[in-house]
């Protein structure tokens, strides 16, 4: 969310909301305009008439409601004759999709952004019907389009929306097609001629759009599922349910079973308090499923279903929800396997992702690249070197791009995979947490975390500056015991420590929300290697979880976050912790 000005003149705000409500077209955010006017308060009104938004990750993303700081029709389709003024500019090809999620209103602001790009002479494919942000990207690529624009918020809450733009690559937007767009924005704002224009492209039906883009992906991993593999899915009330079933079942998964209540999109998201499936207790319903069941593996979708979590039970029945660093591993081990004597093969991740993928390209002898955070950044390796063979590009957030022709995250691909790779383990009597021991004794211990404090969107931009600047230039000496050793800063929102013994931090703030992230590696030898027994593979594990809370503990208070379970740790850098008040765990 973009920062409000300080002290905006209150005459200013109120005729910036009248000029805003003489234009907009929807009759319910006009109503909240009137009444925001009545009410009269100065901190209401600039937080919806002060600003505009801005682009973050992909576009644009808020909570609903009046004004230029909102997610509305008049917003939505200022943003649409931006994109498509920038489409003719740029000289991409006159041709669109237009999807949309679930969500509350995106239907409607859908049809607004056709209606806009028509106007201005684009031709718009658009499905009929709520649809996986995944199938937007993928039909990019696939009919050869300048863009297309997806309706969603992904896994935010219900009230908020958003619009997720891919160009002509089939990728994210990246700088400087993203500026050239915002200030197009600003432009067909002030353009008062933007009125609505009847629909008349062409239309696709959903279910033709729907089955192309699951025989695809289909294709990419093939069609031998295990009917034995025992599988439990949730929608979390997302638009990505019935497609992976589909998807499931043709690759020939015979006993899988959705979460009924969280299966048909709702857009309340009733039975989760956050549909983020990242979020503890977002995967109960399905975890309490396939406890019942006896399943082998969960799969869990966000609500635009370019995401993915994955459970899997231990030796005990007891599940354990794995880590999108956990899964990003897997999925390249798998993929290694598949792909031998193949060259030019590829993995990539983000600098805030695991060490590990690193290490185990250059065991296997694959290029390997660190990118920027966000799949904007993840795909153009492969873009940068076609030759190059996508094995997997991964991010530590769930999304996971699983092979070359995928340019962005796609959680029913992943899905489709991860059931593969579960399928062939269970036939060979392993299971994916035998694979991660297994890569953890060759490469040691990576244990992952993330630390998110949220602030006031107001003043957050000079609270986010200063913090990133301070943190580079004052960063700490040493966390959980150990020197920082060097700091690095590759981009401006992002600083990351190296510390000694391979431990990592790096932080950022979010693209967008005024929240800033700080990502935790412990990174712990085990002695032995891949001889090591299972009680050295513990305590080795042992050791790393309490490094990593007491690092947890240390990185909120430089955050400036409330420290849960009492007074904070005090590091030493003498690699001998000393502890104020509170112990890490044994």
């Amino acid at each position: 969310m973009a920062e409000l000005r300080p002290n905006v003149d209150q005459a200013g705000l109120r005729a910036a909301a009248r000029t805003w409500m003489a234009l907009d077209p929807d009759a319910e955010t006009r109503d909240a305009t009137t009444r925001l006017l009545q009410q009269g308060n100065e901190a209401d009104l600039a937080e919806h008439f002060g600003e505009r938004l801005a682009f973050g990750t992909a576009g644009l993303r808020a909570a609903m409601g009046p004004g230029p700081n909102r997610m509305n029709r008049l917003l939505v389709r200022q943003s649409a004759a931006g994109i498509a003024r920038v489409m003719i500019s740029e000289g991409v090809p006159k041709t669109a999709i237009v999807g949309h999620d679930a969500r509350h209103r995106s239907a409607r602001f859908a049809e607004d952004v056709v209606e806009v790009l028509e106007a201005h002479g684009i031709s718009v494919m658009k499905p009929a019907g709520p649809v996986p942000t995944p199938l937007v990207a993928w039909a990019v690529s696939k009919h050869g389009l300048g863009a297309g624009l997806c309706v969603t918020a992904s896994h935010n809450p219900a009230s908020d929306n958003g619009l997720k733009v891919f160009w002509s690559d089939g990728a994210q937007i990246i700088p400087p097609i993203d500026a050239r767009i915002a200030t197009a924005i600003e432009a067909a704002a002030r353009d008062r001629r933007l009125t609505p224009h009847p629909g008349s492209g062409a239309v696709n039906t959903r279910r033709l759009m729907v089955d192309r883009y699951l025989a695809d992906t289909l294709d990419q991993v093939g069609a031998a599922g295990d009917p034995d593999l025992q599988v439990v899915t949730t929608a979390l009330h997302g638009v990505g349910g019935a497609p992976l079933l589909q998807l499931l079942g043709a690759a020939g998964y015979t006993s899988v079973t959705p979460v009924p209540e969280q299966q048909v999109p709702d857009p309340d998201f009733p039975t989760v308090a956050f549909p983020n499936p990242e979020e503890p207790g977002a995967l109960d319903a399905a975890i309490a499923l396939a406890t019942e069941l006896g399943a082998d593996l969960i799969l869990a979708n966000d609500p635009d279903a370019d995401r993915l979590a994955v459970a899997v039970p231990d030796a005990d029945d007891q599940w354990h929800t794995l880590t999108g660093n956990e899964v990003g591993a897997l999925l390249a081990w798998w993929a290694l396997q598949r792909s031998q004597g193949l060259p030019d093969r590829l993995l990539a991740t983000t600098m805030v992702s695991s060490q590990l993928l690193e290490k185990m390209a250059t065991q296997a002898g694959v290029h390997y690249a660190e990118t920027l955070t966000g799949f904007k950044w993840l795909c153009r390796p492969a873009l940068a070197h076609p030759q190059w063979l996508q094995l997997v590009a991964y991010e530590e957030a769930m999304g996971y791009a699983v092979g070359p022709g995928c340019r962005d995250k796609d959680g029913l691909l992943a899905a489709l995979a991860v059931a593969d790779l579960c399928g062939r383990l269970l036939n060979t009597g392993s299971d994916p947490l035998a694979v991660l021991d297994r890569l953890t004794r060759e490469h040691g211990v990576h244990t992952t975390s993330q630390v998110s404090v949220r602030f006031d969107s107001t003043g957050w931009a000079r609270n986010r500056d200063a913090l990133v600047a301070r943190l580079e230039s004052n960063p700490p000496t040493a966390l959980g015991g150990r020197l920082v050793e060097s700091v690095d800063r590759p981009s401006d929102d992002l600083v990351r420590l190296f510390l000694r013994g391979g431990d990592r931090v790096a932080f950022r703030p979010s693209g967008t929300e005024p929240k800033f992230k700080a990502y935790l590696e412990v990174v712990e030898q085990v002695a032995g290697g891949s001889r090591a027994g299972e009680r050295i593979l513990r305590a080795a594990r042992r050791r790393a979880g309490t490094r990593l809370e007491w690092m947890e503990h240390e990185v909120r208070t430089i955050l400036g976050a409330p420290v849960p379970g009492g007074p904070v740790p005090t590091g030493t850098a003498d690699g001998n912790p000393r502890l104020h008040g509170r112990r890490p765990p044994n």
